[in-house]
């Protein structure tokens, strides 16, 4: 699980630009120039580039580049600077070969701001000519994938950092703010395509359905308007997948996304989902360890890897992978439940009923708390936490209510709260394939029936 000592040589990561202003007032500005870079980059297939979390985390930097490389296990580092005076902008980036942290390229940009946007196109080449790699012609970048209304940009900008998030008010703070950016450039397709995902975010937390209609129609828009744009296909693939439950449509749209833009987190999020979702969980781990190595400082990915370990019933890594997440971020609460089920499944109920009570959601903690207290020997407190779900949220949580009275055994309000949430299509279920607490039922016809419903493998 340890990443490579030495980095291939086509490795790269995107810093975030220096605002070097004398107002420091370009942040926006500045991170979107890296952004747009690190996606023209990340469309060359011949290219690792790492996640925008991990080379994000270097924004207040600066360490020694040679340290940037080492951890974030790349062989290259693009860096750059930001001068805005009055209607000028001077735009600097360089190209340092971590090895030795040796300057390889470098490159000054004068421009009016208005011109910002034709800029990226322009450096992103001479950065490829500098690496010896090719920039194939068919993946021009489309007008419509940009924008040329500042506003709407910072609005997109700003849906990226809070989209980094994992409450549930921050995926609706990213939503509204990808909705801005869309209606001050109605022609802006990514915006279009990050309301979308945000959307199937949403409906999924919420087994809101109409969530996933807006998602519908703001992929197909994204689509109409930039026909190649890999996030409008991951975001009508999610629709397919967790509510249209149309598995071969999903499929169809993730190895297009994957042809336009193989190095995409969202794609590559994608193609981990799917295979989870469809039993294919060595697949899925083998995808979710590239990830972490795309993504090395991003506490999501490492949990992620967590899951596609407790997949495949490896919870000695898994419990390593949940304790390198909270190395990179200590003190998060982000991530206990799962940990929680994994040192349950481990047999450690003690320590799972600890990490249970610590879980943030109220939802969330009920539901581990139900699962973990029973076998820790508190049947009363298990029993206390389950009835306030059914109580309170039994739409939000029917698959979890089927989960709890699965693992203690309840054969009857297993089946009854797994149609329940069939007919709810919560995409709880998705994790059918994997759940330990369903071992016991997979060879019953009602439990090979429920697959049948979702369309999912026997």
């Amino acid at each position: 699980m340890a990443a490579p000592a030495t980095a291939a040589t086509s490795t790269i990561a995107v810093l975030p630009f220096m605002d070097l202003s004398e107002q420091r007032d370009q942040g926006v500005l500045s991170d979107g120039l890296a952004e747009e870079l690190l996606s023209l980059l990340s469309k060359i297939p011949e290219l690792r580039v790492t996640a925008r979390a991990s080379s994000f985390a270097f924004r207040d930097r600066r360490t020694d580049i040679t340290a940037i490389g080492r951890q974030l296990n790349v062989a290259n580092v693009l860096d750059g600077s930001v001068r805005k005076s009055g209607n000028r902008l001077r735009f600097t980036v360089q190209l340092v070969q971590t090895s030795t942290g040796t300057v390889v390229w470098s490159e000054t940009y004068n421009s009016e701001i208005k011109d910002v946007f034709k800029l990226q196109d322009d450096v992103a080449g001479k950065v490829v000519d500098a690496l010896k790699i090719r920039l194939l012609a068919d993946q021009h970048i489309q007008a419509s994938e940009r924008t040329q209304n500042v506003q709407a940009y910072e609005q997109f900008l700003l849906g990226l950092k809070y989209g980094e998030g994992a409450a549930l008010d921050d995926l609706r703070h990213a939503m509204a703010a990808f909705e801005r950016s869309s209606e001050l450039d109605p022609s802006f397709a990514r915006a279009h395509a990050a309301v979308a995902t945000m959307a199937v975010y949403i409906g999924g937390r919420t087994v809101d359905r109409a969530m996933y209609d807006i998602a519908r129609e703001r992929a197909q828009r994204a689509i109409a308007l930039s026909p190649r744009l890999a996030s409008a296909y991951v975001a009508r693939g999610m629709v397919r997948m967790y509510n249209d439950w149309d598995f071969a449509g999903a499929r169809a749209d993730l190895d297009y996304a994957l042809g336009v833009d193989p190095n995409s987190p969202t794609v590559q999020g994608l193609l981990y989902n799917y295979q989870m979702v469809t039993g294919r969980f060595a697949e899925a781990l083998a995808a979710q360890q590239s990830a972490v190595e795309r993504n090395p400082l991003s506490a999501a990915a490492w949990r992620w890897l967590a899951k596609a370990h407790m997949g495949v019933r490896d919870y000695a890594n898994a419990r390593k992978a949940f304790e390198r997440a909270d190395e990179i971020m200590p003190g998060s609460k982000d991530g206990n439940d799962d940990r929680a089920l994994m040192e349950l499944y481990a047999g450690n109920y003690q320590e799972a009923l600890r990490r249970a009570r610590l879980v943030g959601e109220p939802g969330y903690r009920d539901y581990v708390v139900a699962m973990t207290a029973w076998s820790a020997g508190k049947r009363d407190e298990a029993q206390q936490a389950a009835q306030r779900l059914i109580d309170k949220q039994p739409n939000v949580f029917a698959a979890q209510i089927a989960q709890i009275y699965a693992w203690w055994g309840d054969r009857d309000r297993t089946y009854y709260w797994i149609d329940h949430a069939l007919d709810l299509h919560d995409p709880g279920l998705f994790g059918a394939h994997s759940m330990p607490e369903f071992d016991k039922f997979r060879s019953e016809p009602r439990f090979q029936q429920a697959l049948r419903r979702m369309n999912l493998p026997q």
